[in-house]
């Protein structure tokens, strides 16, 4: 014989679900949100909805918004692409930079700078003949240099020369002897001749490579400089 087992249903207690309103209507105050921006939460009557963006990223503090906006540099918002409401204000666009660039990748392009502007060439062909004529009297110095001590050589050779053959001859000395001698001093005379000659070509070739590098970097300010006035100033004070 089968048992059978019967459960009445009509005395189960059916849960109540509470009601979110009456929660949000008692404690209205009590209700947080968090902001979008620095992610602390704060009471919604404390935060503003900037635009369109709902669920999470509905809120946020108005100082936030704002830091956000003076950053980013407009009053757009990335997400939704709305502008922002509640009368948020974007930082005023940068000036314009007064740097001057130059390019030097391929050719010669200086932007901010007209270079067919006749002011500009004809200080660029002023200069132009300085280098040419301060490179000339560089020319004859060193001619003149290379001369004055090849005439110089000339005269010590000839002195030394006059010295050791004045050697008086003994029966005691011979041709080794005199050789040795005349090697002797002229090794003693000859040396520090060129070591003088040497220093003195040395520092005359410092000088040079030093004047030549400022006036590369007067010709370089020159043509950097915008302003035409302002360039025939500095060339008038050059010596």
């Amino acid at each position: 014989m089968s048992e059978h087992i019967v459960v009445n249903v009509d005395r189960l207690m059916r849960p109540v679900l509470a009601e979110p309103s009456s929660l949000t209507a008692k404690e209205g105050n009590a209700v947080d949100a968090e902001c979008r921006i620095c992610q602390e939460e704060s009471a919604i009557q404390n935060l503003e909805s900037p635009c369109a963006c709902n669920g999470s990223l509905k809120y946020a503090h108005r100082k936030c918004v704002q830091r956000w906006c003076n950053e980013k540099g407009n009053t757009i918002c990335e997400i939704c692409h709305q502008p922002y409401q509640a009368g948020y204000k974007s930082p005023p666009p940068p000036l314009p930079s007064e740097e001057t660039t130059i390019d030097i990748g391929g050719g010669w392009t200086i932007s901010g700078l007209d270079l067919d502007d006749p002011h500009i060439m004809a200080i660029a062909e002023a200069e132009l003949q300085i280098l040419e004529s301060e490179y000339d009297d560089y020319t004859v110095s060193d001619t003149n240099l290379a001369a004055f001590f090849r005439i110089f050589a000339l005269i010590l050779m000839t002195l030394l020369l006059r010295c050791a053959l004045t050697i008086p001859d003994g029966e005691d000395e011979d041709t080794s002897s005199i050789l040795s001698l005349f090697l002797l001093r002229a090794a003693t005379f000859l040396l520090p001749c060129y070591i003088m000659a040497s220093a003195i070509s040395i520092l005359h070739r410092r000088r040079q490579r030093q004047e030549a590098a400022a006036l590369a970097n007067r010709f370089a300010l020159v043509l950097s400089s915008r302003q035409p006035r302002a360039m025939i100033n500095y060339l008038s004070m050059e010596p």
